[in-house]
């Protein structure tokens, strides 16, 4: 898109390519070329449009690189939906990915200010619920009578000060009550107290211990969301932890790279999130180093593990183009943030 502008005294008119969203189509920024008609070249209006161009091109990639993160996440959501039509939307509104194909239009209005339980008008179809998720929206259409599974976001990867979000709402945790939430979150099908005791706090952990502690944890995320005889959660889990893990399981190194974000909840000296801890650093370092893939080594290296890995460094001086600044970073052993 170009916009026309006209120069102040002794300059002369001149265009000014701008740069829109391609999230939303909206003016986000722009190249202003004018200036005094001495300093014109034929070449600066080709060059600044090309800037613009390419900082399209870069927002396109980074939205892209998140649409995959949000549908990676949470395609779960929409599948657990079964037969009942639904999307998965980006935060601006546009579908991702819907269930049956093809029953949305490309973008939903959302409205000015959308928020969990949200309905909104979805034309002949009658009206949608949004869900809303760590990074956009679960849609689905609105049934009278039909109860709502809540969603519980955890981002536990480098926390150290743990937060949960419940439909949306940010819940401080304490360090105890973040554990069993991860415990709980890796083992869907539910754990006994005396497992549970036994994961926290090692052979002398006591059931009794834990039963007051969730008790305190199902107060905090109302009733309905932690699940007795087993413990179990009730709620859509999008979680940081088991993305990475899914990740690792299938063999994709830039993506496990890249949602690594720090040990998994790096306070916690329980036996089972030590031991998950351990696991999760082992097989992503070996992966990214088995891929040969350099922008997942160098996602890697940027952690606090791979800071200080000469091997991550040795290997990436070898698969680093000639010429790339990162090559000279790695083979000398400096910081590369």
């Amino acid at each position: 898109m170009w916009c026309r502008t006209r120069g102040a005294a002794r300059t002369r008119p001149g265009w000014i390519p701008t740069t829109g969203c391609p999230d939303s189509g909206e003016m986000i920024g722009a190249v202003d070329i004018t200036g005094p008609a001495r300093t014109f070249h034929p070449t600066t209006l080709a060059l600044v449009g090309a800037a613009a161009k390419l900082a399209e091109k870069h927002l396109e990639t980074r939205i892209a690189v998140r649409d995959e993160r949000l549908l990676v996440r949470n395609l779960p959501h929409l599948v657990g939906l079964r037969d009942e039509p639904g999307a998965l939307l980006s935060p601006r509104g546009r579908v991702l990915a819907a269930q049956p194909d093809g029953w949305l239009a490309e973008r939903v209005d959302l409205g000015l200010d959308p928020a969990d339980g949200m309905r909104v008008a979805l034309g002949a179809r009658g009206e949608g619920v949004l869900e809303q998720l760590a990074e956009g929206y679960l849609l689905r259409l609105h049934r009278p009578g039909a109860r709502r599974r809540p969603s519980l976001a955890l981002r536990f990867l480098g926390a150290e000060r743990p937060v949960a979000r419940l439909d949306g709402r940010a819940i401080r945790l304490s360090s105890r009550h973040a554990e069993l939430l991860m415990l709980l979150a890796l083992h869907p099908e539910g754990l006994t107290a005396d497992r549970l005791a036994t994961a926290l706090y090692g052979d002398a952990g006591k059931s009794v211990t834990v039963r007051a502690e969730m008790h305190r944890l199902r107060v905090q995320l109302d009733a309905g969301i932690v699940r007795t005889q087993p413990y179990r959660l009730q709620a859509a889990v999008d979680a940081d932890f088991l993305a990475l893990r899914e990740a690792l399981r299938l063999g994709r190194a830039r993506r496990a790279a890249d949602l690594h974000r720090g040990e998994l909840l790096p306070a916690s000296e329980a036996p089972a999130v030590r031991e998950e801890r351990d696991a999760l650093a082992v097989a992503l370092r070996s992966l990214v180093l088995r891929s040969g893939d350099a922008e997942a080594l160098w996602s890697y290296a940027r952690t606090e593990e791979g800071r200080t890995d000469e091997e991550v460094r040795e290997r990436l001086a070898v698969l680093l183009p000639g010429g790339d600044p990162r090559r000279t970073l790695a083979g000398l052993g400096l910081d590369p943030r």
